[in-house]
Parts: C-alpha cells; sequence; structure tokens
C-alpha cells in the first residue's frame, strides 16, 4: 500500500487511493470531475462551503473505486458521540481505515495495513498507540476493514 502526501482536505482522497492501490492525484483527478458535476466547484471548496454536496461527491466517488461502503461507513460515525475509544489496536492482517475527530473539531481518516497507521499527512507506517502519542487530542470514532471486491 502506497501512502501519498495529502493536500488541505485530501485525507479521504488519500485512503481511499491507498486501499485501492492508485495514485493519489488520479483519484483527485476523478474527485474533482464529480463534485464539480455536483456544485460546480473543486473538491476542497465544496468540502468547506456546502457539506451535503461534498457527501453526494464522496459517495459516487466510493462507487467509481469501488469501496462505497467505506464512504457510507465513514460518514455514518463522522461527528458521532459514541467513539470507541482511544486505547484500541488494529488489525494486525489487512487493510482498512482509522477514523478520528480531533477535540477541536473536525474529523480526519487514514488507512491502515498489517497493523499499522500510515497518515496521509506525513505517510510514514507506524502503531496507532505511536501516531497517538505525538498528535493533538482527538478520539476515534471508528475502525473500518477494507474487503477488496474479487473480479469476476
Amino acid at each position: 500500500m502506497n501512502v501519498e502526501l495529502q493536500d488541505d482536505n485530501e485525507c479521504l482522497l488519500a485512503t481511499l487511493a491507498a486501499l485501492t492501490d492508485r495514485k493519489l492525484s488520479e483519484v483527485r483527478e476523478e474527485a474533482n470531475e464529480i463534485v464539480f458535476e455536483i456544485s460546480g466547484k473543486s473538491w476542497r471548496e465544496t468540502l468547506l462551503d456546502n457539506w451535503t454536496k461534498w457527501w453526494q461527491a464522496a459517495y459516487k466517488l466510493g462507487k467509481r473505486l469501488d469501496c462505497v461502503y467505506l464512504v457510507e461507513s465513514i460518514h455514518k460515525y463522522c461527528g458521532d458521540d459514541a467513539a470507541i475509544g482511544s486505547s484500541v489496536n488494529i488489525p494486525e492482517k489487512g487493510r482498512g481505515t482509522v477514523l478520528i475527530q480531533w477535540t477541536s473539531g473536525g474529523n480526519h481518516v487514514m488507512p491502515y495495513e498489517n497493523g499499522m497507521v500510515v497518515d496521509p499527512l506525513n505517510p510514514v507506517p507506524m502503531l496507532l498507540s505511536d501516531w497517538q502519542s505525538t498528535h493533538a487530542p482527538h478520539k476515534i470514532l471508528a475502525i473500518i476493514p477494507y474487503k477488496k471486491k474479487k473480479r469476476r
């Protein structure tokens, strides 16, 4: 899994690109095409301006990348007060996402693979506990496994 350095407000794009083995530039281009059809603006502009249209674009992107259930799960847990806690473990095998909420507000998502998280803000694999010890106060909202669909 290759996690690329994200630009502002691109953690979802970087995470989906990594999990689906695509380049971030390709996913960014697709996302901007989709969101422009919906809002007439870029991915980042729509995120900051119209949360509902941004989520519509995110769902369409998830469908295109064959991982819409990840987007659905992330959307479900964003802003959820029922966090799963701060001392959790991620699976030692497989891939998925860790969704967090900063205490100061805002959410962040990053991929994991085989027990290690890779934050698109600083794409270096590390244990979740190590990442937690070096980042601002937050709570973990969800750990969501990624199941790659088998081609028929």
